[in-house]
């Protein structure tokens, strides 16, 4: 009976044992919804203000000008204008020196990035207005150079030189406020790199079909015999430029070299057989009537006088006075 009560009492003795821990313990577990202190520490620090409206505080008028200094820069710097200048801010910017929580001070840093933030999505906060350059770089085609070659038979051609591609640069003004260009005005183009001109060969040797003629001029032929416009177009016309050596091809003797309607400047060749040759819209004669002249000789040079839309020299080909085509003789 004894035993049994001791049992008893060790068992009661440890569960009052465990009760009290539990409780000690109970009251000593920090509490996990305990809310932390807020920090309610007060400091001096200078509001900042853009048209009259608070958008950021920072330590002191001094970050106030880092701040300002900084907008400017991220503006101009990612712009990626040149020769930047006239950078202005368009508001009108103020600071407050205040005592405010020390959980209202932001760094410049901060505050930039929450400007640029701002002025993206809503209206700017701050306006940041200057100009600069902003340089285009385009590609230049090479020209084609025309050099006639005495190897090549008339009619053939050949690339001499393969031509390449230059460079130019455009540049332009911009006002800009923040990202956005507000006006453009075109400063010019300037060649940096200049291009090659493709050089051409085309031949001048004659063939021995038509040894007994020279071509008058070495150009294309860009309007044939026959008719044109509602009426006979009674020659040919060799393009060219204006100054191009324009020859007799046969010899004879010049009946005529003066104005003459339509043709403007003109010579006539009478030659044997009862043919003639004529060069119309020439810039300048170079023999007078009377004169005779040989085979390949040079006796004028091509222009665009008269009725012409463009320098060309106008060749007529007449038998007994009838107009023939002259195009086998400019093979």
């Amino acid at each position: 009976m004894v035993n049994y009560r001791n049992k008893i009492h060790y068992a009661v003795v440890i569960i009052c044992t465990i009760l009290c821990c539990y409780v000690i313990y109970s009251y000593s577990k920090p509490d996990s919804c305990e809310v932390s202190v807020v920090d309610n520490r007060t400091v001096t620090a200078a509001e900042l203000y853009s048209d009259g409206n608070k958008i950021a505080v920072v330590q002191s008028a001094e970050e106030v000008s880092k701040v300002v200094e900084q907008i400017k820069e991220y503006y101009m710097k990612n712009s990626g204008l040149l020769n930047i200048k006239d950078c202005i801010i368009k508001n009108k910017l103020s600071a407050i020196t205040k005592t405010v929580n020390s959980s209202e001070v932001q760094s410049p840093e901060e505050v930039v990035s929450y400007i640029v933030s701002q002025n993206k999505e809503h209206k700017p906060l701050i306006v940041v207005a200057f100009s600069g350059e902003s340089v285009n770089k385009m590609e230049v085609e090479p020209a084609t150079e025309i050099k006639w070659s005495e190897e090549l038979a008339e009619g053939e051609s050949k690339v001499q030189e393969a031509g390449k591609k230059g460079e130019k640069a455009a540049t332009k003004l911009l006002q800009v406020e923040n990202a956005k260009v507000i006006t453009l005005e075109e400063l010019g183009e300037k060649i940096t790199v200049k291009p090659v001109n493709t050089v051409v060969l085309k031949g001048t040797k004659v063939n021995e079909a038509s040894a007994a003629f020279v071509r008058p001029s070495r150009g294309s032929i860009t309007s044939p015999f026959g008719m044109r416009w509602g009426r006979m177009h009674e020659g040919i016309d060799i393009a060219g430029n204006v100054g191009d050596p324009i020859y007799a091809f046969k010899t004879g003797v010049v009946v005529f070299a003066g104005w003459e309607n339509g043709y403007g400047n003109m010579i006539k060749v009478h030659h044997s057989d009862g043919m003639e040759s004529i060069y119309g819209h020439c810039s300048k004669l170079l023999v007078k009537v009377g004169t005779t002249v040989t085979q390949g000789q040079k006796i004028a040079e091509v222009g665009s006088t008269g009725n012409s839309t463009g320098p060309h020299v106008h060749f007529e080909v007449r038998v007994n006075g009838e107009p023939i085509n002259p195009k086998e003789y400019v093979r």
